[in-house]
Parts: C-alpha cells; structure tokens; sequence
C-alpha cells in the first residue's frame, strides 16, 4: 500500500507523540505534570521601571496567557490568546512572528477590579523580593538602555481606604488577596466594582465566577478572622459594587477578610474539541494532542498543516511552562 507523505508525516507526529510520553515521564509524573499544568505554576510580581509605557502601572504579574496590572484604585486582568482569525467583538494587538515572518495576531480581553472610592493617593508597597533579577533592554540598541527589575511575591495597597489595607499575594493559579481592617476603619467603606465582564454565575458553593471573552476569573467566599478565629462573612451586593458583611467582632482588632481569586483561559475552537493525552519536555514544555472539529482557532499561522480535513482531525499543540501557546498544528 503506497502512502502519501503528507499521511507519513502525520502518522510520524502521532507516534512519536505516543513515543514521547512513555520516554520522558512515568505515569505518576504524568499526574503530577498534568496537574502542575492545570493549576499553573506560581508567578511573581515585577517592577515597572519604564519598561511598560503606562506610569500608572506599578507592578504587573503574567501567568498561563494571563497579565495583571496593579494600578492606584484598580487591578487589571488582560487575557490574551494568539489567533488568525481576527473576532471583531475582541480588541486585537499584533503579536510574535513565526519563522516565516507572518505576524499572529494576539487576541485580548480585559476585566477591571475597581475600588471604587480609593485613596487616591496610595502608595503601592511591593515585598517578599525574589532572589533573582530581570533584565529589560528599553534602548533601541544593545550597549546603552538596560534596566534592571525585581520581582517579589506580596503587593500592598496601603490605606487603600481609611484605617484599611490591601495585601495581594501570588499563588498557584491565581491571587490571593486580603483586606486588612485595623482599628478605626470600617468595612462598608470596601466597595468593589468589576469592569469587562460579559456574564456573572453564581455558582452552588457560594462562589462568585465572572466571565469575559477569553477566559474566568473565580472569586472565592470570604473567610473572615479577628485574631486567627474565624468569623462569619460574606458578600454583600449594590447593583454593580459588591462590599462585605461580618459578624459582629472586637473593634479594638484587626480583621482580616480573605477571598481569593482563581483564573482560567480556553483553548480550542467553536466546534467539538477533545484534550487526549498531555505530556512534557526536560524544559517543562508541556505538549497536548486530541481531536478536533474546529475549522478555526486552532492551527497557529505557519503551522505544518494549518486546514482541517474532516471532523475528528488530530491536533498537536505545545505550550511553554508557564501555559502559553507557542505553536498547534
């Protein structure tokens, strides 16, 4: 029997996908590494020192196709996902070029987390600085324009409202994120107002998803505590601006309120769409493959095959360790 080589070519790619995960990891690393790419790892907040053109943003975090901003009187979310096609209810920047110097477009949708009444003159305190440094080149040539950031792991919002602070942490697959209320403040003065988003769901534990065009943000219920006991709280809701109730507590204390917010991006297209097997490389690389019947959305610009034959075509697509899209075919 005579086989076209494209035929070859594609046979080649799956078994050698097959081959891959039983060469580089062992079914227990499969778990492990599947989860890890799932939870996503933990990130960093980085200084802008000019390296970002807006003055506003002080601190920004990327993880898994995910940017946050810390900004005076808000935190931005910018989801991005790299396409062809351009949707025009999405704004579009352009993006990385291929080998062949095509340029992808970068598809992004933004959520805003407003503090409505805010201090407008808090200072953004960084903390809990990482031991390495990162190295940005704002010059248009190599000798001359190098800056040098650090990264850290807690941001405060200090007197973000009178007598209250805010303390954002870096974590597995999200942020963490907590109100400190200290003697003389009040916490009806916390207003929160959420910008960009296309649905709110209510979800059965209490928890609050919201969603936009390329991804979710998940606000866990608030756990409350007055000297490491747990109080009664909860969410409190006015039109668009949510806030918080507690249970009666020692005023002569400080409270802690303590939500979490969890995110999450898509892959795949608008049609039916499979995730098979995942697995990954010595440099954390993370490769999956699956079905698809998706004409759109999937193939990257320049990808070896880039046109779907059929429902149920096999996809391969790899994602660098911290979960972006660096090409699928």
């Amino acid at each position: 029997m005579k086989l076209k080589l494209g035929n070859i070519i594609r046979l080649f790619i799956f078994f050698l996908f097959a081959f891959l995960g039983s060469l580089l990891i062992t079914p227990a690393d499969a778990s492990n590494i599947s989860k890890q790419f799932i939870n996503n790892k933990d990130w960093d907040f980085v200084e802008n020192k000019g390296q970002l053109a807006s003055t506003e943003i002080k601190y920004y975090g990327h993880q898994a196709g995910i940017y946050l901003y810390c900004q005076p009187g808000k935190i931005s979310f910018v989801f991005t996902k790299v396409k062809n096609k351009v949707e025009a209810n999405i704004s579009e920047a352009v993006g990385h070029h291929d080998q062949f110097s095509r340029p992808l477009k970068t598809m992004t949708s933004r959520t805003d987390l407003v503090f409505i009444g805010a201090n407008p003159t808090i200072q953004i305190i960084a903390s809990d600085q990482q031991t390495y440094n990162e190295i940005f080149y704002t010059g248009n040539k190599s000798n001359y324009g190098t800056t040098v950031v650090h990264a850290y792991k807690t941001i405060t919002y200090k007197t973000i409202y009178p007598y209250i602070d805010l303390i954002l942490h870096s974590r597995e697959g999200g942020l963490e994120y907590s109100f400190i209320v200290h003697p003389g403040g009040n916490v009806n003065d916390i207003k929160l107002q959420w910008n960009g988003i296309e649905a709110y769901v209510s979800l059965e534990n209490v928890d609050v998803k919201y969603e936009n065009a390329l991804g979710n943000i998940t606000e866990s219920t608030p756990r409350s505590f007055v000297n490491g006991k747990q109080i009664q709280s909860g969410f409190t809701k006015s039109g668009t601006i949510r806030g918080f109730h507690v249970a009666n507590y020692d005023k002569s204390k400080d409270l802690i309120i303590d939500p979490n917010l969890i995110w999450s991006s898509y892959f795949g297209g608008k049609n039916g769409d499979v995730g098979i097997g995942v697995g990954a490389d010595g440099a954390g690389n993370i490769f999956m493959y699956g079905t698809t019947s998706s004409a759109n959305e999937i193939a990257t610009s320049g990808a070896y095959e880039s046109s779907i034959e059929g429902g149920g075509s096999i996809f391969l697509s790899k994602f660098n360790a911290t979960g972006s899209l660096l090409w699928s075919t």
